[in-house]
């Protein structure tokens, strides 16, 4: 491990070590990071790691942290609380199982940190893991995942809260449509997103979640979803599929054809609008469809 230049905006190298297998390690609580850079030079030949903050600690401040090149992560940071992340940018870091960038609860939780801008720039299969609690998540940049031995069927970004607040999220692939984002939610909300394939699904039963503003290529909410979402101001440009489930859409656009699987599932439509040839299909036992003020351009639909 080396360093470039000296003060703010220095440089560690990540020499080419066997023995060294991630950048910096750390532990515990009080500490500021700031104004730093984390680069692996031996081309991703060998699986590394950038920075890590393992075991349970708070009050921490990473600020102005930048990781590059690393086959491995370029930021984990496991069981984090009451801290504070800003501007911290990962690029071409990550592989087929572990995430260029990843906030993991642990053996406990990561929860009532604030996450404000985090870039994951062309990452590896795996770009982005956030699992938290009671936390804001602030200007989420991830754009340019390759797939180099997953598909786009692999979950590339998974995004989860219990009563969290994601805000501003830009998310696609390198190849357009290649990036699949899970989005779980226990109460809290995402709003003002740009995403490409979207599995929504929830934690608890009972607890409502809002989805605000959110652009996606197609939405799918899988019968492990009974967290009764709502949906507003959101453009589904492709089909959106729903199956043992109920979820609110309010002002929503959708270009594709919305598909209702297995008893009791059931969409709410208010002040929606559905491109021309898409509709709404149900199957598969009692589904129900309430519309409200809803227009399709093939025809009206009754309430």
């Amino acid at each position: 491990l080396g360093l470039v230049g000296d003060g703010l905006f220095a440089t560690f190298i990540n020499a080419a070590n066997p023995a060294s297998t991630t950048a910096i390690t750390h532990s515990g609580g009080g500490r500021i990071f700031r104004d730093f850079s984390l680069v692996s030079n031996d081309g991703r030949t060998t699986a590394r790691n950038g920075l890590t903050h393992d075991v349970a600690g708070g009050h921490n401040v990473y600020r102005n942290v930048r990781a590059y090149n690393f086959n491995g992560y370029g930021f984990k940071g496991v069981t984090m609380w009451d801290s504070v992340v800003d501007n911290l940018i990962v690029e071409r870091c990550g592989n087929a199982t572990e995430y260029a960038c990843s906030i993991l609860p642990g053996a406990d939780s990561s929860n009532h940190s604030i996450f404000h801008r985090i870039q994951v720039e062309h990452a590896f299969d795996r770009a982005l893991y956030l699992d938290a609690s009671w936390c804001v998540v602030l200007d989420v940049h991830s754009e340019g995942v390759e797939r180099t031995t997953t598909t786009s069927a692999d979950v590339s970004h998974f995004l989860r809260g219990t009563l969290c607040t994601f805000t501003n999220l830009r998310i696609d692939g390198l190849v357009p449509g290649d990036s699949r984002t899970q989005v779980a939610l226990n109460g809290g909300s995402l709003s003002d997103a740009s995403l490409e394939t979207v599995v929504y699904s929830a934690q608890t039963a009972g607890r409502g979640s809002t989805i605000r503003n959110m652009t996606a290529a197609t939405l799918t909410i899988p019968d492990t979803n009974i967290g009764l979402p709502t949906f507003e101001d959101c453009v589904i440009s492709g089909a959106a599929s729903l199956a043992y489930t109920v979820a609110t859409f309010r002002g929503s656009n959708f270009g594709g054809d919305i598909t209702l699987n297995g008893n009791g599932t059931r969409a709410e439509l208010h002040d929606c609008s559905f491109n021309t040839g898409a509709q709404v299909l149900t199957a598969s036992g009692s589904t129900v469809l309430y519309a409200w003020d809803t227009l399709f351009d093939d025809a009206p639909q009754a309430e």
